[in-house]
């Protein structure tokens, strides 16, 4: 296998020390956070929360990772050692990214 099947997704707010939770069970209390050994295949959500801010839900997926592909393509030059790599890759996630990633908000404050 020639990347991982997990990666660190990472939640960036402006203003910062806002709470960050996640559908999978991820708190931060005071972004910015990083939460770690997240599947790169995950779909989640994640919610953002600042007093004196409107509360933001956002979608994270996954897509086709660019380092990826070229680990893949890199297994493949190398077929007699690297097949059993080639096929994990492909198969386990590891050719995928979280988007976004990272998560980058800008809080709107609330109506007055």
């Amino acid at each position: 296998m020639a990347r991982g099947t997990t990666e660190t997704f990472v939640v960036e707010t402006l203003p910062g020390d806002a709470t960050v939770t996640t559908s999978f069970g991820g708190v931060c209390r005071a972004s910015p956070c990083a939460f770690l050994g997240v599947s790169r295949e995950a779909e989640f959500t994640v919610r953002i929360e600042r007093a004196g801010y409107q509360t933001q839900v956002h979608k994270v997926s996954h897509r086709l990772a660019g380092g990826g592909v070229t680990s893949t393509v890199g297994n493949a030059l190398f077929p007699v050692a690297s097949t059993v790599a080639f096929i994990v890759d492909a198969t386990n996630g590891a050719t995928q990214q979280l988007n976004p990633n990272p998560l980058r908000i800008t809080l709107q404050p609330e109506p007055r």
